[in-house]
């Protein structure tokens, strides 16, 4: 058992100092925002797990008070520190994930977010009461639990959102590349995922199982962000400023070319950034039988026959537009 603990350990050390150090050269060489991005996500994730190692290591020279009621303090700052550092690796690979996507988030949206993460760290902080007035750690250990899956939850959701917005990218070495970037984040935290949900069965079954469900998603996640990097870093570089949505479209050249109406054209964004006929309806106060009557205007015009292929001609056209603009230039 002990030797299959260390082994976890070593090959999981191995595996961040590879990406760390691949990641870092190449967003340096390259200084992309997104592998940037992508470098801090990995350097975060791997604060997260070495801190839970250090402080199982080191606990033995800072010994817990006999009295059960008295906290912990060694405990208290470690994993008061963890749980800081992972609303920094949920913003940071949120971040990325917008980032290709070209969205940004609303200021309602960002307040949002920023009042239910400091309620979590209220409750953070005033769970550990809980220990001198009750002699338990119930609440400090659900919670823990909670925020774990809450941030799995939350980035494999964008993650999926990503996968599908990337089919719409024309050009296809830059498709693919953020097809497996969406792949690479979600196969990691669903195990993670897996893992809370069933991991004190699996350690009845077998510990070995168990303990790999803990080393496998920390060392895949290193291995295929610094190949990713590696692989796509050159083909990233080039595509950086490419978003998977559309936005400020001429109206005056798509209307020349296409004889596309105003509403229309704010109807075309709108499907760029992969919203359904129900949330254009709801943006643009009509109703969605009129949204319908505008996508099919919209497909005979353009000659389409899809939203993906729509995409793909308003991304192709805006850049031809932009290269004439050059050329005049």
């Amino acid at each position: 058992m002990y030797k299959e603990y260390t082994l976890g350990v070593l090959i999981t050390l191995f595996s961040s100092l590879i990406s760390i150090v691949i990641l870092g050269v190449v967003s340096r060489i390259y200084k992309g925002k997104r592998l940037t991005l992508l470098f801090t996500s990995v350097l975060l994730l791997n604060i997260i797990w070495f801190s839970v190692l250090i402080f199982y290591y080191f606990r033995p020279f800072f010994p817990s008070p006999s009295n059960p009621e008295k906290i912990y303090w060694f405990e208290f700052l470690v994993l008061s520190l963890i749980y800081l550092i992972r609303f920094g690796l949920l913003i940071t690979l949120l971040s990325l994930i917008l980032n290709i996507l070209g969205q940004t988030i609303s200021k309602k949206v960002i307040s949002t977010m920023r009042n239910s993460m400091i309620i979590l760290l209220i409750i953070w902080f005033v769970s550990w009461i809980e220990i001198p007035l009750l002699g338990s750690r119930y609440i400090v250990d659900q919670l823990m639990v909670l925020t774990d899956f809450l941030l799995f939850a939350a980035v494999i959701t964008a993650a999926v959102f990503l996968r599908y917005r990337a089919t719409f990218l024309p050009v296809k070495e830059y498709r693919r590349a953020i097809i497996i970037l969406s792949a690479i984040i979600i196969f990691p935290m669903a195990i993670g995922i897996i893992k809370l949900v069933i991991g004190s069965s699996l350690s009845k079954i077998t510990f070995v199982l168990e303990r790999s469900m803990i080393y496998l998603p920390i060392v895949l996640f290193n291995i295929l962000s610094a190949w990713w990097g590696a692989r796509y870093a050159s083909i990233l570089s080039k595509h950086d400023s490419v978003s998977l949505s559309v936005k400020s479209l001429d109206s005056d050249d798509l209307a020349n070319k296409y004889k596309i109406t105003k509403r229309e054209t704010e109807v075309i964004e709108l499907i760029c950034q992969g919203k359904t006929n129900k949330e254009i309806a709801d943006q643009l106060f009509i109703s969605v039988e009129t949204v319908k009557d505008h996508n099919y205007k919209i497909f005979q015009k353009t000659g389409v026959k899809n939203r993906t292929q729509l995409v793909n001609l308003i991304n192709n056209f805006k850049k031809k537009v932009e290269l004439s603009e050059l050329a005049i230039k």
